[in-house]
């Protein structure tokens, strides 16, 4: 299962970074000198595209993998039963309990709820 990151984030890292760009180029026109609002502009754009496009965690039979915005990297939380304990979701493992960094607010609202309906026991 494929949660995804909250729309709004993306959204809103689109419009500061349309913001930045518009601006950056403006300053440029203006001056005719180099800004560093346009690099600013332009990565904060590739960031909105990142949350628009990337998964924020994938849900496997036995773990959590949680991929890095660019690259290969990837996080492996394995489990065998998920809690949700003061709003952190807990993997426990062989015994052991583990704190998955993830969280609700980040999340796509109907995939994080699909994902606590089907995973999350509450305690």
């Amino acid at each position: 299962m494929i949660v995804r990151y909250n729309r709004l984030l993306g959204v809103m890292f689109l419009i500061f970074g349309g913001i930045n760009l518009f601006l950056g180029g403006w300053l440029f026109l203006l001056q005719r000198e180099f800004n560093i609002s346009l690099v600013l502009g332009v990565i904060i754009f590739i960031i909105a595209l990142l949350y628009l496009s990337r998964p924020f965690f994938i849900v496997e039979a036995d773990a959590v993998v949680i991929p890095a915005m660019l690259g290969p990297v990837k996080r492996t939380f394995p489990y065998t039963s998920l809690t949700l304990q003061d709003n952190q979701v807990i993997a426990e493992h062989n015994g052991q309990s583990r704190r998955v960094p993830i969280s609700r607010w980040m999340s796509h609202r109907p995939d994080w709820d699909a994902f606590a309906e089907r995973f999350l026991a509450k305690s």
